[in-house]
């Protein structure tokens, strides 16, 4: 995310969206590199820049103070985020008839033990189940979530953000707001519906199946043709990388060469297959199937 809105959005300058380092900062959930990933911490448990913005990441992370501690408004960005997520991909499991309100009814009731918010949202979904029971279940279900699940995931998870406020501030919690709240639970339930449904779905699972053939082919295919471009190689390069070369936006292009000037060739090599996981990473779904259509000649 540093990379897209620093490096890869130009507006007017070389300074890409021109967000403000606290806000860089906030966006950050993860500020390690590669090379000091652990699973033993949150703010650790995945990569959070690359080698190629680590300039930035230090500047950015110096200036605000947090250095290598999360800064206070990424638990905020993080569980907005989890929420979202949670209930996009339950909304969109009923719109398409994967998810019904029965097999959610079913999976609250085989918890033993429901805690409070359980409980609470439970018997919200019975409410309305009952009041909606003539319209159709994806309608029910926007009005559940609407009403009762998504105030329950906001309001446990600032209950915890409150009570651990210093420690927030300070960069040393280690959980997620909505793991560490009384909400954990419905989450949990939340989650196997989508894992026993949503996930085992047959047109799920060949979306997600054709999505992986495209971005794996459209690696396979662009960076060879990176290897040898703007290198002191480049009378190696082959009319097909030159012309996969060519595809690759100005924008993209523009950012490699900003980059790469005085580098070493290693490090050139480096910026070079970047240039091309940017340019991959940057399509919309209908964008790179519509290359991966044309490149194949299916299209």
């Amino acid at each position: 995310m540093l990379r897209v809105v620093s490096k890869l959005h130009y507006q007017f300058d070389d300074y890409g969206m021109n967000l403000t380092y606290a806000t860089l900062n906030s966006i950050m959930k993860y500020p390690v590199s590669s090379l000091e990933i652990s699973k033993k911490e949150i703010r650790s448990k995945k990569m959070g820049y690359f080698y190629a913005d680590q300039e930035l990441f230090e500047d950015v992370t110096n200036s605000t103070g947090a250095r290598s501690k999360r800064h206070p408004l990424t638990y905020l960005l993080e569980v907005a985020d989890d929420i979202a997520y949670l209930n996009a991909d339950l909304e969109d499991g009923m719109k398409k008839g994967i998810v019904t309100v029965a097999q959610m009814l079913e999976e609250f009731e085989a918890v033993e033990e429901p805690n409070r918010v359980t409980a609470t949202v439970h018997q919200e979904l019975i409410k309305r189940s009952e009041r909606y029971k003539d319209h159709d279940d994806s309608f029910t279900g926007q009005q559940w979530i609407a009403s009762s699940l998504r105030g329950q995931l906001i309001n446990r998870s600032l209950e915890v953000f409150y009570e651990h406020y210093f420690e927030i501030m300070e960069g040393t919690f280690n959980e997620s707001l909505i793991d560490a709240s009384e909400a954990k639970q419905l989450v949990q339930i939340l989650q196997q519906l989508s894992r026993k449904y949503l996930y085992q779905d047959k047109g799920v699972l060949e979306t997600e199946l054709a999505g992986s053939e495209i971005i794996s082919s459209l690696l396979d295919m662009f960076v060879p043709a990176a290897i040898y471009y703007d290198s002191k190689n480049s009378h190696l390069e082959t009319m097909k990388s030159k012309r996969l070369m060519a595809l690759i936006s100005d924008n993209y292009i523009g950012c490699y060469f900003k980059n790469a000037e005085g580098q070493d060739d290693t490090t050139k090599l480096y910026l070079r297959l970047l240039l091309i996981t940017d340019f991959i990473c940057g399509m919309t779904d209908s964008y790179a199937k519509d290359l991966y259509q044309k490149l194949h000649g299916l299209n």
